[in-house]
């Protein structure tokens, strides 16, 4: 989840919000839309507030929380609530739980900075419909009925008084000392009648409801000091003003990037090109409804140069294309922007997004000398006569290939589309020498473990590829360009039990696409991998597709075995390599060296530059000497980034046959380090 511009997170984060809206989404007379949006709203807000403490702040609230949850429902309504109001509450019959069970659980609620948006909303929600009834009849007989709006209202009206109070420079010491739900309401007369109803129906003062907290506080044996300091350190953090003065807004939503001057996005590094396109929108000859933004090199100039820090090099340039229902987005790049964004840093990435879909790509993919790597001969092609275009849209998957393969779609295709236009010469770019990212956007949230995006095939067939999953954005990545659609598939075999060390590993792969079983179901995970198979998972992992037919170059294999497609690329790209007498040898096993030389060679060819643990030293095993020479290098690097270790005799055993339980194993933890997979 992206934080909130601090600016736009007022005091409120805490206090008002934090306090009410509970209670507001308790005590609506009805489950509405609204209501559901509201829940949301307020998990969402909370845990951005939640991400602004540091790990000593949350681990002193994680263990305040598990000594709330020691306490009972009588200690609450003895030690803690004030006497006359559990008497006021206990003399309402109708109220269907003791009050003292109301408060332990709003508490342990609200102190809980494990939980993540969907699960702070599955408890919201369960706290909900433990406690309404007794809600609402708390506020029995009050003037004015208790909704949603109402109190949102007042939460809305405290923020401005929160707000309103800030003074630039305000430490937090001020803020834990002084900043309370009592100071709010005071400042205001507007919910007076509220609070007479609190006093003279339930006996509950403001100042007791601010009091709560700290007996809460002292029942548990915690430090006061520790708690409020953690949670004026969060409420310091969120409401600083922005650099250039601004105060920030009450209501403390987000604001998206087109409401913002700041021309630099909150990932670090990152720059907006929005300011230098423009938009264009037109009906194609086969009847597409298609908005172009064509981006102008001088106005991006400027941004770029106005963004550049010598602390903080530009490393992305991204573009936003507002597109309405079946519309197509094309983002237009003429060679002097290219050469402005290349200037800036010849390694950057451009991005651009629209309502279908997002593409990434160093912007190195984009230059002249894709003309040869598309088999197109163009004499005398300088830079400037080369204009690119990225285009994204929804499709139809015309071959019905989900539909063929039973597949379960989880969103709708999106086709990618890159071009270049040289001279009178428009070549389509399927194949990239870098990774480039695709996003995919669903209605709802995806489901991360059986989740994953296939790429549609002209021939009806469909391919696996690497896929993260964050809620309800898919992220691809890989070397090539299609139609593209995300898929769900939960996976699982027989003979592998809940007991096996590798069950999820196998369930996880295999639920992507990306290793298979056997026809009869099995998947026998005590069975040594071959070559060919773990080329094919290797093709598979990366997303990689063979540019070229087999040319018979292997003397033991004919070309019409299962594996020929699926080995090509692996075998292409150098990361399998056949042997020198010409054979390739698909049905022998693979060795635990042989593995980590071509996992470590995958590593390498998609550039990644992992973070070793230089304290793990190959000679750290009782048989490092066994590991020959061609593979210590490579197993070396798969010891110190963890995805290879040794048995429980400290030995590495390199010359042992990798089975296919063995051979998931290492695969996921390969696909996890690279951020291929979840």
């Amino acid at each position: 989840m992206k934080k909130l511009p601090l600016s736009n997170k007022a005091l409120n984060s805490m206090f008002a919000t934090a306090l009410i809206v509970p209670f507001a989404l308790v005590g609506t007379p009805s489950v509405s839309a609204e209501t559901e949006q509201e829940i949301q709203d307020y998990a969402e807000r909370m845990v951005e507030v939640y991400d602004e403490m540091d790990e000593g702040q949350k681990d002193t609230i994680r263990e305040f929380r598990e000594e709330i949850k020691k306490l009972d429902a009588e200690t609450w309504e003895d030690d803690i609530l004030p006497e006359d109001f559990v008497d006021a509450v206990e003399g309402k019959e109708s109220v269907s739980r003791p009050v003292g069970e109301i408060a332990k659980d709003y508490a342990e609620l609200l102190y809980d900075v494990e939980a993540d948006k969907d699960q702070l909303i599955s408890k919201i929600e369960e706290f909900r419909d433990r406690h309404d009834d007794s809600f609402k009849e708390l506020f029995d007989g009050y003037g004015e009925e208790v909704t949603v709006a109402y109190l949102l209202g007042m939460a809305s009206d405290l923020e401005e008084k929160a707000e309103s109070l800030w003074v630039e420079g305000m430490d937090e010491e001020w803020v834990r000392d002084n900043i309370d739900l009592e100071l709010l309401l005071n400042v205001t007369d507007d919910y007076d009648d509220m609070i007479e109803h609190l006093e003279d129906e339930l006996d509950l003062s403001v100042s007791e409801i601010s009091d709560i907290s700290d007996d809460l506080i002292a029942e548990v044996g915690f430090n006061e000091d520790e708690i409020k300091d953690a949670m004026a350190h969060v409420l310091v953090t969120a409401f600083q003003p922005a650099d250039d003065g601004s105060s920030g807004g009450g209501g403390g939503g987000s604001s998206s990037p087109s409401d913002s001057d700041d021309t630099t996005d909150e990932q670090e590094g990152t720059v907006s090109g929005d300011d230098s396109i423009s938009t264009e929108s037109e009906t194609l000859e086969d009847g597409t409804e298609q908005v172009t933004a064509t981006v102008d090199a001088e106005s991006l100039s400027e941004a770029l140069e106005e963004a550049a820090s010598d602390d903080e090099p530009i490393e992305q340039v991204d573009f936003s294309i507002d597109t309405e229902a079946g519309e197509q987005a094309q983002l237009s790049l003429p060679s002097d922007a290219i050469e402005t964004i290349r200037s800036a840093n010849e390694n950057a990435t451009v991005g651009v997004s629209s309502n279908d879909g997002a593409f990434r790509a160093s912007v190195s993919e984009f230059s002249a000398d894709i003309a040869e790597a598309a088999e197109v001969q163009v004499l005398d092609t300088d830079e400037e006569d080369v204009s690119f275009s990225i285009t994204m849209s929804q499709s139809d998957d015309e071959n019905d290939v989900a539909e063929q393969n039973e597949l379960t779609t989880a969103s709708e295709p999106v086709t990618f589309q890159v071009q270049a236009e040289i001279g009178d010469d428009t070549i389509n770019l399927d194949q990239f020498d870098t990774v480039v990212e695709r996003d995919i956007y669903g209605e709802d949230d995806f489901d991360e473990e059986t989740a994953t995006a296939v790429r549609l095939e002209e021939d009806g067939t469909f391919t696996a590829v690497p896929t993260t999953i964050d809620e309800d954005t898919a992220t691809l990545k890989g070397f090539s360009n299609s139609e593209y659609v995300v898929v769900e598939n939960e996976a699982s075999f027989p003979d592998v039990s809940t007991s096996d060390w590798a069950l999820e590993n196998i369930e996880k792969l295999a639920s992507k696409y990306i290793i298979e079983g056997y026809n009869d179901n099995t998947f026998k995970p005590e069975s040594n991998m071959t070559r060919a198979e773990l080329a094919t998972v290797l093709t598979r992992s990366l997303g990689l597709a063979t540019t070229e037919t087999y040319n018979e170059q292997f003397t033991d294999v004919d070309g019409s075995e299962w594996f020929v497609d699926e080995i090509m690329p692996a075998v292409e790209t150098g990361i399998i390599e056949g042997h020198a007498n010409g054979t390739f040898t698909p049905n022998e096993d693979v060795t635990r060296e042989e593995a980590a030389t071509m996992i470590s060679r995958a590593i390498d060819y998609i550039a990644h530059e992992p973070e070793l643990d230089e304290d793990l030293q190959l000679t750290d095993y009782t048989d490092h000497t066994d590991i020959a020479d061609y593979a210590d290098e490579h197993i070396e690097t798969l010891i110190q980034t963890e995805i290879m270790n040794g048995d429980d005799h400290n030995q590495l055993l390199p010359k042992d046959n990798t089975t296919r339980a063995e051979m998931a194993a290492l695969i996921d933890r390969f696909l996890q380090e690279v951020d291929f997979i979840n």
